[in-house]
């Protein structure tokens, strides 16, 4: 027995160390740490390239801008070719303006930048509002040929060009039928009225009109209508060469230009149009709709015609002949009398 006074401690037996066991993971809860895992590496790298895109520098390329003219809002890019500027038939960018050379002026690319230089033309060329005859472009320049085409030199990204490209397109085509709008049409036809005066060329104008559509509106509403008209307008367009000019007029009125057209030829183009639209049956909801269209022509040959607006007023008296004949026809606002249908 030990004594109350010993020094010496007790001994104690050691306690155990208790151990917990992680029991095996599961197969399922493996694959969500794995994902888990990968998510997180995705969302890295994926944040780490958007960084790259966000620090790049968007790349430049040259470009004209028609600001005041025909075609304003139309974009034209440059490249290392050279681009030429007039109204002849073989320029890289054809100029509709009677105080325009035929050749009037070159841009090239050089190592100091494009530069755009005179081509000895008879009115001249204009530099943010001063005369020259070799000029460095700078981004923002404002080139003049003529007395009223003007073009903007700048530098753009490729979302700059796209939106440019955009606009144009909405401030130049029609939102439902995707042709040109009457705008359009009226700028090109001036246009092309000062070249067929000039070169003495004929220049022919269809007016056309859908037969009796206001009924296709009423008896299956506007939404019908709206995809008839697109489907005539595909028609007619089908019937275009590539240079000619198809617009929407006003509601279901469409005019058409064809340059270097003169009567016979338009006649037949007008008489092809017809019996497309006379052919063809548009279908709804089991309901088969038939429609014809009225066409009146007009055709400038020299001294007749003085006017681009005495053009469209012929044509539309040639079309409202064609209205009182009985419709689905062509017609000229003189002889001869309307072709009548077969």
């Amino acid at each position: 027995m030990s004594t109350r006074g010993d020094p010496t401690p007790k001994s104690h037996p050691a306690k155990k160390v208790r151990t917990h066991v992680l029991p095996p993971e599961s197969a399922a809860a493996a694959a969500l740490r794995e994902a888990q895992r990968d998510q997180c590496a995705d969302d890295t790298i994926s944040q780490r390239i958007e960084d790259l895109i966000a620090r790049s520098e968007p790349i430049s390329r040259a470009s004209l801008t028609v600001i005041r003219g025909a075609e304003v809002g139309r974009l034209h890019e440059l490249s290392d070719a050279e681009a030429t500027f007039g109204r002849a038939d073989d320029v890289t960018i054809p100029v509709a303006d009677p105080a325009v050379s035929r050749r009037h002026a070159a841009i090239h690319s050089t190592p100091l930048g494009f530069v755009i230089t005179d081509l000895d033309s008879t009115n001249g060329l204009f530099i943010n509002g001063e005369r020259s005859k070799r000029h460095v472009l700078r981004d923002g320049d404002r080139i003049q040929f003529g007395s009223s085409t003007v073009f903007k030199f700048s530098y753009q990204d490729e979302l700059e060009e796209s939106l440019q490209k955009r606009l144009y397109e909405s401030a130049t085509r029609d939102a439902l039928l995707g042709i040109h709008n009457k705008q359009y049409f009226l700028d090109n036809l001036k246009a092309a009225f000062a070249n067929a005066t000039r070169k003495r060329c004929p220049l022919s104008l269809l007016m056309l009109d859908v037969d009796h559509f206001k009924q296709v509106n009423d008896d299956h509403g506007h939404i019908v209508g709206d995809q008839v008209l697109k489907r005539i307008a595909a028609l007619v367009q089908a019937s275009t060469r590539t240079e000619d000019v198809l617009a929407r007029f006003g509601g279901e009125e469409f005019v058409l230009l064809l340059t270097d057209s003169a009567r016979e030829p338009a006649s037949l183009v007008a008489e092809r149009i017809r019996s497309s639209i006379e052919l063809c049956t548009f279908e709804h909801e089991g309901c088969q709709i038939h429609l014809t269209i009225s066409i009146g022509i007009s055709t400038y040959t020299g001294a007749r015609l003085p006017t681009p607006e005495s053009l469209i007023a012929e044509a539309d008296a040639a079309l409202y002949r064609a209205k009182r004949a009985g419709r689905n026809r062509v017609a000229w606002p003189v002889s001869p009398e309307p072709s009548e249908t077969t």
